[in-house]
């Protein structure tokens, strides 16, 4: 058996999903769930911080920026 680390073929876009998306997943509406992951998806790896304005981020949710902000 190789003692080598295990690499993705793909290491970008996309996370496993762990204890915080079950957490979660019965708890936040479909949409709330929606922005939790596409959050997940996009924040920096590195640092844990993820910056975007509303527009944008309602932009590429494709909903309305008042339903982003509720």
């Amino acid at each position: 058996m190789s003692s080598s680390p295990l690499v993705l073929k793909n290491s970008m876009g996309w996370f496993a999903a762990g204890v915080e998306v079950a957490k979660v997943l019965n708890v936040l509406s479909d949409g709330a769930f929606r922005l939790f992951v596409y959050v997940c998806l996009n924040a920096r790896r590195d640092t844990g911080t993820f910056k975007i304005t509303q527009t944008e981020l309602a932009r590429n949710l494709k909903r309305g920026p008042a339903a982003v902000r509720n």
